[in-house]
């Protein structure tokens, strides 16, 4: 049920109200999004849940965080791989379609976005899931003031660009089944929690592919791959409607990862068991991670992609005109020496 329903909230603008009168009846209010509903909201909290669920085990088991935009050797492989295989077996999910019939604008757009992206996210040594998650649960500042820069950037330029008409999506009409996201949650949650007993040793690589799986499975379960869906949320005066849903993603993955994080800090495991986590965590609010927050979210309103559901729709066109663009800009900044330590996304 949507929540347009709620007789607090006024599902529509009136274009001509009477000139002689003013009530609170013609008075414009901000538009809700009919997508937003229980069911989104449930959607979201259950994917924020199994990130962040995700992001608790990687470091209690691999001490290490859970990656993204930074390319590692086989959890990378595995989103890619995985998302491919979840747009197939459950397309309601999806949007991106998998076929080359794309405006060439459409891609030129997407493929500035992916280096935007890419490029603040190796400045800010942060994206949604590094900074938004894992640096917010880890209490680090630098995290924190990334993810308000990159959140306002992101709104000030899904406002003035309407990512939304731009990314190709297919057919939105399809609407997933309960069954299908009990399916994939459960999914994610067991692949999350074998991260533990499979860290280290000769296991590892496989842990590496699990986690990539958990984390392409929780996103799609969270709608972030849809990029129309984060267009919604990016810009809240949409003539479409504004759809906050997406919010119950990060608070979800908070919920979970907060506390836990807390606890793993108290056993002096988690953060406080790297040096490079802690360096990470303490780092400097400085000029480079400002400039990042605002490339980064100038990347993510202008196509409303970022580099976990990049990753996860890369079997589309869309998907690969924005990573590879995204990749190649941090082996630039890399190269330039705009990048100072691995430990970042």
């Amino acid at each position: 049920k949507s929540f347009l329903h709620f007789p607090i909230i006024c599902p529509q603008t009136y274009l001509n109200p009477p000139s002689n009168s003013l009530t609170l009846s013609n008075i414009p209010t901000m538009l809700l999004s009919p997508n937003f509903s229980y069911d989104s909201v449930a959607q979201a909290s259950i994917g924020g849940v199994c990130i962040g669920l995700l992001a608790v085990c990687r470091l209690a088991g691999t001490k290490d965080l859970l990656y993204s935009s930074t390319y590692t050797r086989f959890q990378t492989p595995s989103m890619l791989l995985s998302g491919y295989a979840l747009s197939r077996s459950y397309p309601a999910f999806f949007e991106l379609p998998q076929s080359s019939s794309v405006p060439v604008e459409s891609l030129l757009r997407i493929s500035a976005a992916g280096m935007l992206v890419g490029a603040g996210a190796r400045l800010g040594k942060g994206c949604t899931s590094g900074n938004g998650i894992q640096g917010i649960s880890a209490l680090s500042p630098a995290s924190l003031v990334h993810v308000l820069i990159f959140m306002a950037a992101g709104a000030g330029t899904a406002k003035l660009t309407a990512p939304g008409d731009f990314v190709g999506g297919g057919d939105r009409s399809a609407a997933p089944q309960l069954g299908e996201y009990s399916t994939l949650a459960a999914a994610s949650a067991v692949s999350a929690l074998l991260q533990i007993p499979l860290a280290g040793g000769s296991l590892a690589p496989f842990a590496d592919m699990l986690s990539g799986f958990s984390f392409a499975s929780a996103l799609t379960v969270s709608s972030m791959v849809k990029p129309s869906k984060v267009a919604t949320f990016l810009d809240f005066t949409s003539a479409a409607g504004w759809d906050p849903s997406l919010a119950f993603v990060m608070g979800g993955a908070l919920l979970f990862a907060l506390p836990a994080f807390a606890a793993l800090s108290a056993l002096g495991k988690g953060i406080r068991a790297s040096t490079d986590l802690v360096s990470w965590r303490d780092r400097p609010v400085d000029s480079s991670l400002c400039l990042g927050g605002v490339l980064f979210g100038a990347g993510w309103g202008l196509c409303g992609m970022c580099p976990g559901p990049a990753l996860t729709t890369g079997g589309s066109l869309q998907g690969a005109s924005f990573l590879i663009p995204m990749f190649g800009a941090r082996a630039l900044i890399d190269r330039l020496g705009g990048g100072s330590a691995k430990k970042s996304e």
